[in-house]
């Protein structure tokens, strides 16, 4: 009955943050928490404060959550997503959030992975990523969505690619070398490029990709979630070098960590976890909340 009301559509959104992640798989309250949210995005098209609280709540409760993703996609909230993200190209923290819901709706959900595509989401997510180079948060969360809407989706990896995917995902790695989170969720995304895709794996070779992710894992070596993820990438871009790099840093790191502290390469690397190249939102109760890297999927 307050649908209206503006501020208050934000308060409840950023409320709803809170207690979606709480509620049990398939609960009642859920559906209608998610068709809250695709409601007040399509009553407030025009306001970025509701849309950046609705999309920050969006992508920290879906990815993991078929129940709310099968909700959401229902509810048209991949399209009221997108269409947030062109109608406010330059505010970044919109984008930034838009970018995070892209990532948890399109984690391990092949249909929400081709609506967003539908609807011109990739663009979306590349545009955001060119208008906002220096945006650590944006870079992040934007890897994460491709990624995500790549991860063992053909017609996505293609259009990614086509769009110049790889080459804008490897000008944030350059950009924010010193940014673990950027790293890791670029080569997470990467990974998720050139899985089953020959042409990707080429792209990413001859541009430079190899080099780059060798790069991260040699400034970020103490970084056990990039070096993972780097593993898996380099396994499929260059057979052996993953396991090689491990056995090596392994090796360099013996005198100073324990054994059982080891990490462990994925052997092979033919299922780049969906959800690892998302940083999952984590919104709190101000919009500047810092998200976590989401769980990575099996």
């Amino acid at each position: 009955q307050n649908l209206a009301n503006g501020p208050l559509q934000v308060a409840a959104c950023r409320a709803l943050s809170g207690l979606l992640p709480l509620l049990p798989f398939d609960a009642p309250e859920g559906r209608m928490c998610v068709e809250m949210l695709a409601a007040a995005m399509r009553r407030h098209a025009s306001s970025s404060d509701v849309l950046e609280a609705a999309c920050s709540t969006l992508g920290g409760c879906m990815a993991g959550r078929a129940d709310l993703q099968a909700v959401a996609s229902t509810n048209g909230a991949a399209e009221e997503v997108v269409g947030a993200m062109r109608r406010f190209q330059g505010t970044a923290e919109l984008q930034t959030w838009a970018c995070g819901a892209v990532a948890g709706l399109a984690a391990n959900h092949p249909s929400n992975q081709a609506s967003i595509a539908a609807c011109r989401g990739i663009d979306a997510v590349l545009t955001a990523m060119k208008r906002h180079p220096d945006s650590t948060m944006l870079q992040m969360m934007a890897c994460g969505a491709l990624g995500n809407l790549s991860a063992n989706n053909l017609n996505n990896q293609t259009a990614i690619a086509a769009g110049g995917g790889v080459d804008i995902v490897l000008a944030a790695m350059q950009r924010h070398e010193d940014a673990s989170e950027v790293q890791q969720s670029a080569i997470g995304a990467l990974w998720c490029l050139v899985k089953r895709s020959p042409e990707n794996q080429q792209l990413v070779s001859r541009s430079g990709g190899t080099e780059l992710i060798v790069d991260a894992v040699q400034k970020h070596r103490n970084d056990a979630a990039l070096r993972a993820m780097a593993s898996g990438a380099l396994q499929v871009l260059i057979p052996g070098l993953g396991d090689a790099m491990v056995a090596a840093l392994n090796g360099s790191n013996s005198s100073r960590q324990p054994a059982a502290a080891a990490w462990e390469t994925p052997r092979p690397a033919p299922n780049p976890p969906a959800a690892a190249a998302a940083p999952q939102a984590q919104p709190q109760a101000q919009p500047q909340a810092q998200p976590s890297a989401a769980t990575a999927a099996a």
